[in-house]
């Protein structure tokens, strides 16, 4: 089932005209953004802002979503595990790779079969534009589904996060 509203983001940028600005780091190294308004709505739900930073080996990550009309907020902190990355979502351990070693390109992992939550997420931060594509197993073949987000004011995106402690 695919479930990429619960989690994070990331593929190719599809970019229009010219490079996007990078999206304004806040001095703790927060990469802010929000969902792209020209992307249709999910059926499963839709991660409306996201911020990430990559600090010390490890990445943080955190998003708002909203799921049959109700929102919420995920936080992860994906830390050093050998050669990947390794945090622990509703008792499921979540796998990150990073690809790319300033965090502009990494993959998560998330397998939680006792609920028929399997997902698979690239993230790729290029010209400013953070894609993220979900890739969901299917019962007969994998599909794939893209989203954009945008640069965005930290800011906004710390206002929306408070209000899901």
């Amino acid at each position: 089932m695919h479930r990429s509203g619960l989690a994070i983001s990331f593929l190719l940028a599809a970019c229009s005209k010219g490079p996007k600005p990078a999206p304004a780091a806040d001095p703790d190294g927060w990469q802010c953004f929000a969902r792209d308004p020209a992307e249709p709505d999910l059926p499963q739900g839709n991660v409306q802002y996201l911020r990430q930073r990559l600090i010390a080996g490890r990445i943080e990550t955190d998003s708002v979503f909203v799921q049959g009309g109700a929102g919420g907020a995920t936080r992860l902190v994906l830390k050093p595990v050998g050669d990947h990355l390794e945090a622990t979502l509703r008792g499921q351990t979540v796998t990150a790779r990073l690809l790319v070693a300033d965090g502009s390109h990494w993959t998560l992992s998330y397998r939680d079969t006792s609920r028929g939550l399997v997902f698979d997420e690239d993230s790729m931060l290029a010209d400013g534009v953070l894609t993220v594509t979900s890739i969901d197993p299917g019962d007969k073949a994998p599909t794939k589904t893209a989203v954009r987000y945008l640069p965005a004011s930290c800011d906004v995106v710390v206002a929306e996060l408070a209000r899901y402690p």
